[in-house]
């Protein structure tokens, strides 16, 4: 059994009506009713928030798989953070939770005509920092700004605030991210499957393995 989080700020929360609810982690936790899916996200939450949380949060649950996606905080106009320093802390986060660990997800669209705070430039910067953190690392990696901006009405992925996430925002992010789970959770149980008690078996399986 495997033991899912998902770290991130209000967007992973499923923000609703000033809260969070269970809109991501509830249909995630359907696709994968032999593991464990806690959501661990953080209203408000910057990278910075990330790092002060990250031991309390999801080292001290001993995750095998950590879902990161921060950035529509961080890269709010008002805040003032470099994406330089947002792909220093993304690094910092990555290699303390363990890099075979990880799924990123990239800031989301947002509608910055309705959100003040928010800067379709400063997305796109912050956008291409997760991108090429997720190289450097080899991570597997969710483009949400792209996937989203593939609909003609991208709006309608968002709320009334240009920031959180609809309902069919919301669909659009646990379809994307349950094949990324998937093939962590598949290859964390190959690697716990317990060997035959025969001896050619287990010489066997070993010859097999690529």
């Amino acid at each position: 059994m495997a033991k899912i989080l998902l770290f991130g700020d209000s967007i992973m929360g499923g923000f609703k009506n000033g809260r969070h609810t269970s809109a991501i982690t509830k249909p995630i936790q359907q696709a994968f009713p032999k593991d464990t899916v806690i959501n661990v996200s953080i209203s408000g939450a910057t990278t910075d928030d990330a790092l002060d949380y990250l031991s309390l949060n999801v080292l001290n649950a001993k995750p095998h798989v950590v879902v990161l996606a921060f950035g529509a905080n961080d890269a709010a106009v008002k805040l003032g953070m470099t994406p330089g320093r947002f792909n220093t802390n993304l690094n910092r986060i990555i290699e303390k939770i363990g890099p075979k660990k990880v799924i990123l997800v990239s800031p989301p669209y947002t509608n910055w005509r309705v959100a003040s705070n928010q800067s379709w430039p400063r997305i796109l910067q912050f956008e291409l920092v997760a991108e090429h953190v997720a190289h450097t690392y080899h991570l597997p990696y969710l483009d949400l700004a792209e996937e989203m901006q593939k609909s003609t009405h991208v709006n309608r992925y968002l709320q009334k605030d240009g920031i959180h996430f609809s309902d069919s925002g919301n669909r659009l992010l646990v379809k994307k991210l349950i094949p990324l789970i998937a093939s962590k959770v598949k290859r964390k149980t190959f690697r716990k499957r317990p060997y035959s008690a025969s001896k050619n078996t287990v010489t066997k399986q070993k010859n097999q393995q690529v």
